[in-house]
């Protein structure tokens, strides 16, 4: 349905297996999705919970960026 194709996408991928999907909810700037995207990758491989890396993540982006169109950008849907 009209406005639901995020949701759907997200839905399709954890309905073909996947365990977590890490997925934006609106389009953000490139510097503060970089940022974002290093800091949570950076904390997942060094054996964070993905929960704990995208909670790390949206903290430090916040510090730089204070509005929550930067760090609230990205949400986590799956088994955590």
């Amino acid at each position: 349905m009209p406005g639901e194709e995020s949701s759907g996408l997200v839905r399709s991928f954890l309905e073909m297996g996947a365990r977590n999907i890490v997925a934006g909810n609106w389009a953000v700037s490139d510097s503060s999705t970089s940022l974002w995207m290093e800091i949570m990758y950076s904390k997942f491989l060094n054996n964070s919970t993905i929960g704990q890396s995208v909670r790390q993540a949206a903290l430090s982006v916040r510090e730089k960026y204070p509005s929550a169109y930067h760090w609230a950008a990205f949400s986590v849907a799956g088994a955590g």
